[in-house]
């Protein structure tokens, strides 16, 4: 699946600690170009930054032989824009199907007996 240019997300049967299954997520363009990874565990904190945004922190595990990536803060930076980009869409897609819900409650006509 394409959400964005610069990465694809495939399909696997990749557990991350045994808890889900997990989606691997492909770099297709870029610095990072076929760096293959997937994120673990989100953690978004409870409370908001002085400039009210949120900082969400996650692991992830390269799956590809780009090993040395990993605590390179600029493609930790890069993932986190991954991220974002991915939450960002899920929450846009979310709220289209409770639109189309809602709508689609309105429109129906109770029987009147």
């Amino acid at each position: 699946m394409k959400i964005n240019e610069s990465y694809i997300i495939t399909e696997t049967d990749i557990r991350y600690r045994d808890l889900d299954v997990v989606a691997t997520i492909k770099i297709v363009e870029g610095e990072y170009k076929d760096v293959e990874f997937h994120f673990g565990e989100i953690r978004v904190p409870e409370e908001e930054n002085e400039d009210k945004t949120f900082t969400i922190s996650f692991n992830y595990e390269i799956i590809s032989e780009h090993k040395h990536l990993k605590k390179n803060q600029e493609f930790e930076k890069v993932l986190g824009e991954i991220m974002n980009d991915l939450l960002h869409h899920s929450l846009t897609e979310a709220e289209k199907r409770y639109n189309d819900e809602l709508r689609e409650k309105n429109t129906q006509t109770s029987d009147i007996g």
